[in-house]
């Protein structure tokens, strides 16, 4: 009985300093945890502990290796437009007879930062996914591109040598071709030095000898893609190889399209 009297005067005790004295919880913003992940709050994203190997940047800048400790990161720009766009391993029904693999974080970081630097321009509205293949059957080439918005980096992309934001810039710039009206790819065509050999049929032959890439003179597309790159990556010499190309592609994506221009 004693006993009892005790516990009951020491629990009106206890409840009297609680809510004359309340508990105060203390929130950091920084990081939550939630079933093991890390939320690094808004527009940020987490960055796990990786080995970076040496890297070319958008600008040319060479990056040297590091050992990259686990961190909360600000998203680069277009972040949450390129992040759901990230797919395993190769489309089920991809044609080419090649392998997948799965991204590493290493190569997640680099991707995004190389994605970032990209005008908004590049963001076509038909892109379904950026996979990852491990070697292309056309070797050395780093990354191919279909016509269903599909795109795919293999390990030559993330080769040291190797600026994979003018490979992602061509690879993108395929699928704003593909995305253009038929009006706009005349236009283009034209502009570019291209002469539609066949009445009624869409058959065109380049009739410019200089060219950014050899493969330019392959179709229109290629041309394009090649070009689009030249513009941000080496805008001298596609001046020089057709001026009336650069000035075509200044207009239709306008003054914001520059490397660092990605989305706001």
């Amino acid at each position: 009985m004693r006993a009892t009297l005790v516990l009951a005067k020491f629990g009106r005790m206890f409840f009297s300093a609680f809510f004359r004295y309340p508990l105060v919880f203390v929130l950091f913003p920084t990081l939550s945890f939630a079933q093991g992940a890390i939320h690094c709050g808004p527009n940020r994203h987490w960055v796990k502990s990786h080995s970076r190997k040496e890297y070319v940047r958008a600008d040319g800048v060479r990056v040297s290796a590091s050992s990259v400790s686990g961190h909360c990161s600000d998203n680069p720009p277009g972040y949450e437009f390129w992040s759901p766009k990230v797919s395993k391993g190769l489309p089920t029904d991809w044609p080419r007879k090649e392998q997948g693999k799965f991204w590493t974080d290493e190569e997640k970081e680099r991707l995004f930062e190389a994605l970032g630097s990209l005008p908004k321009g590049l963001a076509s509205n038909r892109l379904v996914g950026i996979y990852r293949g491990t070697k292309s059957v056309d070797h050395p080439n780093p990354a191919s591109n279909d016509h269903s918005g599909r795109v795919v980096l293999y390990d030559e992309a993330f080769a040291a040598h190797r600026n994979l934001s003018e490979i992602l810039a061509h690879e993108l710039a395929h699928q704003i071709y593909d995305e253009l009206n038929e009006e706009d790819k005349d236009h283009y065509n034209w502009a570019a030095g291209w002469f539609n050999t066949r009445m009624g049929v869409r058959s065109w032959r380049l009739l410019r000898k200089a060219v950014v890439a050899n493969d330019s003179v392959s179709d229109p597309s290629e041309d394009f893609a090649n070009n689009v790159g030249g513009f941000l990556f080496n805008p001298a010499k596609l001046r020089g190889v057709s001026p009336e190309a650069y000035k075509w592609i200044e207009r239709h994506f306008g003054a914001n399209f520059k490397l660092g221009r990605g989305h706001p």
